[in-house]
């Protein structure tokens, strides 16, 4: 029998729908765990990191003609 913390993941770059949204960047089985961006129709995006599924990290979220937050974020 093999535990989970046997088996390495690989991050691969993945684009998929994702909140709404288009996802693309580095993930484990279509769920964001690294550097990605998320665009939603309206044209806004967050671009920064991602800790298993959740924003977690550094990174820039654009609101389109409002404003621009950039900072660390933590379990978004």
């Amino acid at each position: 029998m093999r535990l989970i913390e046997d088996i390495a993941l690989e991050k691969e770059i993945q684009k998929f729908e994702y909140r709404k949204g288009i996802y693309e960047g580095e993930a484990i089985n279509n769920v964001p765990d690294g550097n990605g961006k998320i665009v939603w129709e309206s044209g806004n995006f967050f671009e920064g990191q991602f800790v298993h599924d959740v924003i977690s990290g550094y990174g820039k979220l654009y609101l389109k003609d409002i404003a621009l937050y950039e900072g660390v974020w933590k379990d978004n």
